[in-house]
C-alpha cells in the first residue's frame, strides 16, 4: 500500500469560472511533507515559466493543501499542508480566444490494460500570438512549453526517484469494459503537439 499526493493549481480570472490543473506526486508508504513542499514548488515553477503565454487578467494559485490518497482504491486518507507559493500573475496580454490553448502530454513507460499510461495538462487559454498563421502553435511556443514541462518532469524526491507520476485510477467493470486496476507510472518525458487545443469542460 502506498500514498500519493495530488497538487492542485487553480486558474482564476477570465470567462468560464475557476479551472483546476492537478499533478500527482511520487507514491510513498507515508508521504513526506518535505517532498510535498518540493512538489508544490515545482508546479509553481512550471507555471511561472509559461505565465507570459497566458492572458493578462489570469492568476494561477498553486494550493499548499495537498490531498493524500491510497492509490489502489483512490480513497482519501488525509492531507498535508505545504507553504503555498505566491499567486502567479500572468502577463501575456489581453487578446485571446477563451477556450483555445495547448496541452502537455505526460509520457510514461507504464502499461495499463494494454495501453500506454499517459497524462495530460491543458494550458487554456493562451494568447493569440502563441499561434502562427496556419492556426497551430508557433515553433518557439512549443519549445518554451516543452522546456518548462521537462524541467518539472525531471524533478526528483530525496532518494532521486521521479517526483511526478501519472495515476491511472481504478475503475469498476461495466457491461462493455473490464475493471481497471490502479496503475502508477513515473513521468519519463513530455509531448507537446503542434496544434491548438479546445477545452470544452473543466481544466485538467
Amino acid at each position: 500500500m502506498s500514498e500519493v499526493g495530488v497538487v492542485k493549481a487553480e486558474w482564476r480570472g477570465g470567462p468560464g469560472g475557476l479551472g483546476v490543473s492537478t499533478f500527482v506526486l511520487s507514491p510513498q508508504a507515508v508521504l513526506d511533507l518535505g517532498d510535498v513542499q518540493a512538489g508544490v514548488d515545482a508546479v509553481a515553477a512550471f507555471f511561472n515559466g509559461i505565465k507570459q503565454l497566458i492572458p493578462t487578467g489570469y492568476t494561477i494559485q498553486v494550493l499548499g493543501d495537498v490531498n493524500v490518497y491510497e492509490h489502489t482504491t483512490a480513497t482519501l486518507t488525509g492531507a498535508l499542508a505545504a507553504t503555498p507559493p505566491a499567486a502567479i500573475v500572468c502577463t501575456g496580454g489581453v487578446a485571446y480566444a477563451a477556450p483555445v490553448g495547448a496541452a502537455v502530454q505526460w509520457d510514461t513507460a507504464t502499461i495499463q490494460n494494454g495501453h500506454r499510461l499517459r497524462g495530460r495538462t491543458f494550458l487554456v487559454p493562451l494568447i493569440n500570438t502563441a499561434f502562427d498563421t496556419s492556426g497551430s502553435l508557433g515553433g518557439s511556443i512549443v519549445t518554451t512549453i516543452e522546456t518548462v514541462a521537462l524541467a518539472m518532469a525531471d524533478t526528483t524526491v530525496v532518494d532521486l526517484s521521479r517526483m511526478f507520476y501519472v495515476w491511472g485510477r481504478p475503475k469498476p467493470a461495466t457491461e462493455t469494459a473490464p475493471a481497471k486496476q490502479a496503475t502508477l507510472g513515473p513521468i519519463t518525458g513530455v509531448t507537446i503537439r503542434d496544434k491548438a487545443m479546445v477545452l470544452r469542460g473543466r481544466r485538467d
